[in-house]
């Protein structure tokens, strides 16, 4: 796989892990959290470990090695990291604290 394809896909994995962390922020500043977000936090700590584990895999992958085509297809255009990404940025915005409305969940920092 030439160079600009693998850094391509790299860069697509390094925006989902991204957007992952800011679910992941929002999800553990929030006090007393119910059950379903707990479940939540725990999911999406699981995803990083596992995106981490396929950005280095990537990084570290030759052209040669017989799951990178499989892998490539990932990260076309429109393609399930892509999608991914936009859902998690959505969730991150809708978990995002309104800004002007004091929540009292939140820890005080």
């Amino acid at each position: 796989m030439d160079p600009v394809t693998v850094a391509g896909l790299a860069a697509g994995i390094v925006q989902l892990i991204d957007a992952t962390m800011k679910v992941m922020k929002y999800l553990n500043d929030v006090k007393d959290a119910p059950k379903d977000r707990a479940k939540l936090a725990r999911e999406a700590t699981s995803l990083l470990v596992l995106l981490t584990e396929l950005r280095y895999m990537v990084e570290e992958a030759k052209s040669t090695d017989p799951w990178f085509a499989g892998i490539r297809s990932l990260g076309v255009k429109m393609g399930p990291l892509e999608q991914f990404k936009e859902e998690m940025e959505d969730l991150a915005k809708k978990l995002e604290p309104q800004s002007g409305i004091k929540d009292t969940t939140l820890d005080a920092r």
